[in-house]
């Protein structure tokens, strides 16, 4: 949603047509409470067709600029859209799954590493938590950062499947080999 100023304000800018792209703030609630910075995002939400490229866009993708920077119009940070979440743990879970297996179906220079799934969760809570203010939520946002981060290491864990052919056949061949030695001892 975006309240009355900021609407004014985004018809003010795309009625001046000096810009072909706005780039707007996105700003979350959790279980009903502002989250203030916390994942909030910057991103293309108004713009003129030609304005951006969609090809090879990936997941969460917003698009690249076809047009130079000074098109591009980047609202105040006071104006920006409320986005209301309405996710529960199950929810979520089911989104991670859902998207991650999206997303590593275009990774393809991405390796895994245990250094970065480590490093994953000292960032979320440094920057999420800390900088980003998530701990004024108490327990929802720390949440919002332990489920933020969970989606990033199912990533990394799929990426580590997907690199070593872990699949559910490739498992059960391999089950398969050792239920036959046990099955052998008869």
């Amino acid at each position: 949603m975006l309240e009355r100023s900021t609407l004014e304000e985004l018809l003010k800018v795309i009625s001046s047509n000096k810009y072909d792209i706005i780039n707007m703030d996105r700003k979350n609630y959790n279980d009903g409470l502002f989250a203030g910075n916390l994942f909030h995002s910057y991103n293309f939400k108004a713009f003129k067709k030609h304005a951006l490229d969609f090809s090879n866009n990936r997941i969460h993708g917003m698009g690249k600029p076809t047009v130079s920077e000074n098109r591009i119009y980047k609202m105040p940070q006071k104006y920006f859209i409320h986005h209301f979440s309405n996710y529960t743990v199950s929810s979520y879970v089911n989104t991670i799954n859902r998207y991650t297996d999206m997303e590593i179906q275009n990774v393809y220079n991405s390796n895994f590493s245990l250094f970065k799934v480590l490093a994953l969760f000292i960032k979320r809570i440094i920057k999420n938590y800390f900088f980003d203010k998530g701990y004024k939520m108490g327990r929802t946002g720390l949440y919002a950062v332990l489920m933020v981060t969970c989606y990033e290491w199912v990533k990394q864990i799929k990426i580590y499947e997907n690199q070593n052919n872990l699949t559910r056949k490739t498992i059960e061949i391999q089950n398969d080999k050792i239920r036959d030695q046990i099955l052998n001892e008869f």
